[in-house]
């Protein structure tokens, strides 16, 4: 049984992919030559494999300030309950007024139940997306930011 070497595998894919994908014949002639040329003057080298780049936070391309940040509640009240995840600031410094001036208008000040003074940013229907802002925030103002433990509305009256 025959088995191709590697380097005489990706020749006859690059010539398949050639003859397959290109519709100009006078093209086709000198590139299958090329191919051919280059693979074999090449050495067997493996190819190079570049990582993914990971994708960029979505709300580093957001127009800020915003009046408000984070999700809206659903109007349908057939997707209740929803769960939603608060992005909080630490009140310190000059904080609340840059946060309110340059990214969340709506931003307030709050003390969580362990008696600790945040700045209330955001609330996010997905961990992930609070996970995100945070980290957003997290590189524009003083202190750390803090994903807080999520809130259950259970129908659209709690909300007001």
């Amino acid at each position: 049984m025959f088995i191709p070497s590697k380097k005489s595998l990706i020749l006859f894919l690059s010539v398949l992919l050639i003859y397959g994908c290109n519709g100009n014949t006078s093209q086709k002639n000198t590139t299958t030559s090329q191919t051919l040329e280059t693979a074999s003057n090449s050495s067997a080298t493996k190819p190079e494999i570049k990582s993914p780049t990971p994708p960029a936070n979505p709300f580093e391309s957001v127009n800020y300030p915003q009046p408000d940040c984070g999700e809206p509640l659903p109007q349908n009240e057939e997707s209740y309950p929803v769960t939603y995840y608060p992005v909080y600031a630490e009140n310190i410094a000059d904080n609340l007024r840059l946060i309110s001036s340059q990214f969340c208008q709506d931003a307030f000040a709050t003390t969580l139940p362990n008696a600790e003074k945040v700045i209330q940013v955001a609330s996010f229907r997905d961990r992930e997306k609070a996970d995100l802002f945070k980290q957003f925030l997290d590189k524009r103002i003083s202190g750390n930011g803090l994903v807080g433990k999520p809130s259950i509305i259970k129908n659209p009256l709690e909300s007001k």
